[in-house]
């Protein structure tokens, strides 16, 4: 994977000549359309054609690739892990049972659950599908729509029940808490340092992670700022990441490319989630 340094300078270059192109066919265009203007409109039937060809062919090809290569460097802190691994920008969540059965959020009754930027690989004997998915919310009689991050990784696992670890309310007025409380889930004490406002999910309410797991999870949550879910079970570990994205757009032509843009990208759950399931794997 490239450096920041290389990075900055690999995508701004690609900015730089998209936004000249850009403008060149803005200004050239615009002229051509004022000279028709001027001398008559007799050759527009040949003209306006070949400004259409110019962007297809030219302008918008040099656009999407430089999008794909942007897609291609965001995917690769998931490849920097798993390998090998397949990519794929459209998706079917309906296709994906593992995202159905670990959704990590209540079950939608209304609306379509979406999937984007499906990538798969193995590591360790662990699999992993990464995505984005957007998620539609039925809860307290409204629905919204939630976009994140999803992580699934699946292998045996030590630890003996299901246990959920939540940070901030992932749904408005305290509805995700309850939707817990539903499946019979209730708060655990644990005596790990977490930080504030992650609280412990378990049926038993009890919650059997190893010293090193709850260290682990405590990294994992302080490195993301926002809320968030992990879910422990027997065959794997599961984390929802509202609005964390595995697949970002790529900057506005406008603004220039700078270390800071390039370390927004960075991705370090998908590393803390990935080291602590090795730790809770058999």
């Amino acid at each position: 994977m490239m450096n920041i340094i290389d990075a900055v300078k690999n995508f701004d270059g690609q900015r730089n000549r998209c936004r000249n192109l850009y403008l060149a066919f803005g200004i050239g265009a615009v002229a051509i359309l004022a000279l028709m203007g001027l001398t008559g409109i007799k050759f527009a039937f040949i003209i306006i054609p070949l400004i259409l060809i110019v962007y297809y062919v030219i302008i918008k090809p040099t656009f999407t690739q430089y999008a794909r290569k942007w897609q291609e460097y965001c995917v690769q802190r998931f490849m920097e892990m798993f390998e090998p691994v397949t990519f794929s920008y459209r998706a079917k969540a309906d296709e994906i049972p593992l995202l159905k059965e670990h959704l990590l959020m209540p079950e939608p009754t209304k609306g379509k659950l979406l999937a984007r930027c499906l990538a798969t690989g193995r590591c360790s004997g662990i699999k992993a599908t990464a995505l984005d998915a957007t998620v539609p919310v039925n809860r307290g009689g409204r629905t919204t729509f939630v976009s994140g991050c999803w992580l699934g990784q699946t292998f045996e696992s030590t630890v003996p029940e299901t246990i959920y670890a939540v940070k901030g309310e992932m749904i408005y007025n305290g509805e995700y808490e309850r939707w817990l409380d539903e499946q019979g889930f209730k708060s655990c004490s644990v005596s790990a340092e977490l930080p504030e406002g992650v609280v412990i999910y378990s049926a038993s309410g009890n919650a059997e992670l190893s010293e090193d797991a709850f260290a682990l999870l405590d990294r994992l949550m302080r490195d993301t700022s926002y809320t968030a879910v992990v879910k422990f079970s027997r065959d794997g570990l599961f984390m929802f990441l509202p609005h964390r994205l595995l697949i970002h757009q790529p900057p506005s032509l406008k603004e220039p490319i700078t270390d800071k843009t390039i370390r927004q990208m960075e991705f370090p759950e998908i590393a803390d989630a990935y080291k602590l399931a090795l730790e809770t794997k058999k």
